[in-house]
C-alpha cells in the first residue's frame, strides 16, 4: 500500500512540475482505498544485517501468501473441492474498477497513464502532436519494434488496430500476427470482468492463494538460483520502477541470490546486493567486479582472485580472501579468517548467519503442476466458450482473453502465435508449447499469470512488455527454458525444477527465479521493483462483506467481526501469525513475518531479503540523499527526484 509519507512527498514534488506524474483526489483507486500514484520513498535503505538468523529476512516467508496449495491429489475431485467456475459473478463489479497496477481515475474515467497521451504519467499531462505516450513518458521516439500512431506507441506486428501500419485494423474474427490479420479467437467479456475483474485466486477452498501475493513473494530478486549457477559470461543488473515510468539507466537495485555455489569467470556489475546461502560460497575470478549493495555469504568462503568492490556492508560467515574493497563495515565471526588483500571501512567481530535467499524448499515452491492439474477441471472456459484444444491444430494463431482463469491442453503451430490478455487473468497450459515464435503479453491495465506444465519449443519468444513487466508472470515446470537473441522478456519468469539457459547476449526487463541458471553470453537484467507491490490488488475482497451485526455468531462467514476471538468460543482458525498453540495454531514457533516494499520498518532485519530499511521504510537499495543523482522518486531518501531532461537530483521538500 502507498504510505502517507510517500503520498505527501509525491504531492510536494509534483508541485515543482518537473516530473510527469499526477497527484490529486483523482488518482485514488475506487473502492479499494489504494492509490495508483508512483511516489515511492520507501525504496531505500541499508540492506539487512544478517548477524541474526531472524534478521536475514528470509524471502520465503513474507506473510503475503502461502505458496502451497492443497490440490486434493486428484484434479477430478468432487464438488466439495470447489466450484467448476473459479471466477464467480459478483454483486458489485464496479468495485474492481481502476484497481490495476498501472491505472488512474482522471475526470471520473479509469485510464492507463502508461499509454494515454492525454494523461501520460498523470492526470492532465498531455503529449504533443509529435510525441507518444510510452511507459508514462511523452517521447518523440518509441522503443525499438514500436512506432508512433496517434500519439501512442504501437507494435505493427501485433496491434489489432494498427496491423502492419497506422490505422490498419483487423476485422471481426481476425487478429494481428506478424503484421498481418489472421484468424483469431476473441470472446465477449463476462459480467465478472467489469473494471478488469476480481483478483486471481487459485484456491477455492481457502480462498487464500492470490496471484499478486505469489508474485510479490517469489520475485524479490533480479535473479535467484536454487542450486547450480554456472556463469562463463558476465551479468549486469540494475532496477527501475515501472509505476513511475519506463526503464532508464542509473537506478540502483537488482539483487542476486544463490542458495548454493555462485561462481563466475567474467565481470559482474550488480546494482543491488549479493546473497549466498549457508550451503554455498562465492568465487569470482574476473578482473573487476562491482557489488553496489551489500555482500552476504553464509557458506565456507568469499573469494575474489581480482578486485571486487562492495559499496555497502559485507557479512561473511567464515572466510574472506583474495581482493575485496568493502567501503563500509565487514562483519565476520571471531573464528573467521580475513585474507591479506581485504580492505574495509570498519571491522565488527560478531556471529553471521545468512538464510537461504531463494525459497526452494518443497513448501516454498510455487506448485505449478498442481495448479495446472486443478484448472484442467475447474476453470472459466465455459463462461466464454473456450475449448481446451483450441490452439492445438495450428488453425488459430491469435487468442484474445478477457479476465478469468482458463485452461489449454497445449499450443501447436508452425508459425508465430500471439496470446493477449485484456483483464486480470491466468492461463494454465497442461502440455508442451510448440511454435515458430511465441508472443504472450497483457495490456498495460491488465494482469496476466501463465502456468506451463510442459516444455517451450520455440525459435523466438516475446514475453510481456519492457514498459510494465510487473503485470506479466510466467511459471514453468519444464526441463529447460532457453533464452536466445530472438527473445524479449518484459516480465518475471519462474522455472522449477528446470534450468534457465542464456546462450546469447540478451536484455531482460523483470527478473528470473530458477532451480539452475547457465549463462554463456552477457546478460543485462533490469529489475522492476513494482512487482513487489503486486499483492496490493489481493486486498480487494472477492465477496461482499457480510453485515450481520451479531458479534456472538461463531461462524466467520456469518459476520463475526470480533478482532480478537475467544479460541474457546468455536473459532478454530485464529491468526496464523499469532503463534499461540493453545488457540489452534499447531506451529508453536512460527517464523517471523517480514515486511515488503514500502512497508514500515525499524531495522533491516524487519524487511524481507534483499530489502533494506532506511528512513523507516523497506526498499530495494540504499536511498540517495539531497543533491545526489536520481532517476525515480523512489531512488531518493526524501521520495523526491527533480528531473530535467535526461538527469535528476534528489531534493528535500
Amino acid at each position: 500500500m502507498l504510505n502517507s509519507r510517500a503520498l505527501l512527498t509525491l504531492c510536494a514534488v509534483l508541485s515543482l512540475s518537473l516530473i510527469p506524474l499526477g497527484c490529486s483526489d483523482e488518482v485514488t483507486d475506487t473502492d479499494t482505498g489504494t492509490t495508483s500514484d508512483s511516489g515511492d520513498p520507501g525504496d531505500s535503505g541499508d540492506p539487512g544485517d544478517s548477524s541474526d538468523p531472524g534478521d536475514s529476512g528470509d524471502p520465503g516467508d513474507s506473510g503475503d501468501a502461502d505458496t502451497t496449495v492443497d490440490d486434493g491429489g486428484d484434479p477430478d475431485a468432487d464438488a466439495d473441492a470447489g466450484p467448476s467456475t473459479p471466477t464467480d459473478p459478483v454483486d458489485d463489479p464496479d468495485r474492481f474498477a481502476c484497481a490495476g497496477e498501472y491505472q488512474l481515475i482522471c475526470d471520473d474515467v479509469c485510464t492507463s497513464p502508461k499509454t494515454d497521451p492525454d494523461n501520460c504519467g498523470g492526470c492532465g499531462i498531455t503529449c504533443g502532436e509529435n510525441e507518444a505516450c510510452s511507459g508514462g513518458f511523452c517521447l518523440e521516439e518509441c522503443r525499438p519494434g514500436e512506432n508512433v500512431c496517434d500519439r501512442e506507441c504501437v507494435a505493427f506486428q501485433t496491434d489489432n488496430n494498427n496491423c502492419g501500419g497506422c490505422g490498419i485494423a483487423c476485422g471481426e474474427g481476425e487478429g494481428c500476427v506478424e503484421s498481418a490479420c489472421v484468424p483469431a479467437l476473441a470472446f465477449e467479456e463476462p459480467a465478472f470482468c467489469a473494471g478488469g475483474g476480481p483478483p486471481v485466486r487459485f484456491d477455492e477452498v481457502n480462498d487464500d492463494l492470490c496471484s499478486g501475493d505469489v508474485a510479490e513473494e517469489t520475485f524479490r530478486w533480479a535473479m535467484c538460483i536454487c542450486s547450480d549457477a554456472r556463469f562463463t559470461a558476465g551479468m549486469n543488473t540494475d532496477a527501475f520502477d515501472s509505476r513511475e515510468g519506463p526503464y532508464l539507466p542509473g537506478s540502483l537495485g537488482g539483487s542476486v541470490g544463490a542458495n548454493s555455489e555462485f561462481n563466475t569467470n567474467s565481470a559482474n556489475d550488480i546494482g543491488g546486493s549479493v546473497w549466498v546461502g549457508p550451503g554455498g560460497s562465492l568465487g569470482w575470478n574476473a578482473a573487476q567486479n562491482d557489488i553496489r549493495g551489500e555482500l552476504h555469504v553464509g557458506g565456507i568462503s568469499a573469494n575474489s582472485s581480482n578486485t571486487t568492490t562492495v559499496a555497502e556492508n559485507a557479512f561473511i560467515a567464515q572466510e574472506i580472501s583474495g581482493s575485496f574493497v568493502i567501503d563500509k563495515t565487514l562483519t565476520i565471526p571471531n573464528s573467521g579468517t580475513i585474507g591479506g588483500g581485504i580492505t574495509y571501512g570498519n571491522l565488527v567481530r560478531d556471529p553471521v548467519s545468512v538464510a537461504p535467499p531463494c525459497g526452494c524448499e518443497e513448501d516454498e515452491r510455487v506448485p505449478v503442476e498442481a495448479l495446472v492439474a486443478r484448472r484442467a477441471t475447474f476453470n472459466d472456459n465455459d463462461a466464454i466458450g473456450l475449448e481446451s484444444d483450441a490452439m492445438m491444430d495450428g488453425s488459430v494463431r491469435r487468442l484474445e482473453l478477457p479476465c478469468g482463469q482458463y485452461y489449454l491442453d497445449g499450443i501447436n503451430t508452425a508459425g508465430e502465435v500471439v496470446i493477449h490478455s485484456t483483464g486480470r487473468s491466468a492461463i494454465f497450459i497442461g502440455g508442451d508449447i510448440n511454435a515458430g515464435r511465441l508472443v504472450i503479453k497483457a495490456s498495460p491495465d491488465a494482469e496476466l499469470d501463465v502456468f506451463i506444465d510442459g516444455a517451450i519449443n520455440a525459435a523466438g519468444m516475446e514475453l510481456g512488455s519492457p514498459n510494465y513487466p510487473a503485470n506479466t508472470r510466467f511459471y514453468i515446470s519444464g526441463e529447460r527454458l532457453q533464452i536466445t537473441s530472438d527473445v524479449l522478456v518484459g516480465g518475471f519468469i519462474y522455472v522449477y525444477p528446470g534450468r534457465v539457459q542464456i546462450v546469447d547476449n540478451v536484455e531482460i526487463f523483470g527478473g528470473i527465479f530458477a532451480n539452475e541458471v547457465q549463462i554463456t553470453a552477457p546478460v543485462s537484467i533490469h529489475y522492476d521493483r513494482q512487482v513487489q507491490r503486486s499483492g496490493e490488488v489481493c486486498e480487494i475482497p472477492v465477496e461482499e462483506p457480510d453485515t450481520d451485526p451479531d458479534p456472538a455468531d461463531p461462524d466467520p462467514d456469518a459476520g463475526d467481526t470480533d478482532p480478537d476471538p475467544d479460541p474457546d468460543a468455536g473459532d478454530t482458525d485464529p491468526d496464523p501469525d499469532a503463534g499461540n498453540p493453545d488457540a489452534g495454531d499447531t506451529d508453536p514457533d512460527p517464523e517471523p513475518v517480514c515486511s515488503s516494499l514500502d512497508e514500515a520498518c525499524s531495522s533491516s532485519g524487519d524487511c524481507c531479503a534483499p530489502l533494506s530499511c532506511e528512513e523507516g521504510f523497506c526498499g530495494t537499495a540504499a536511498c540517495r540523499t539531497a543533491t545526489q543523482s536520481c532517476v525515480y522518486n523512489s531512488d531518493c531518501c526524501s521520495g523526491m527526484c527533480a528531473r530535467s531532461g535526461d538527469s535528476g537530483i534528489c531534493i528535500v521538500g
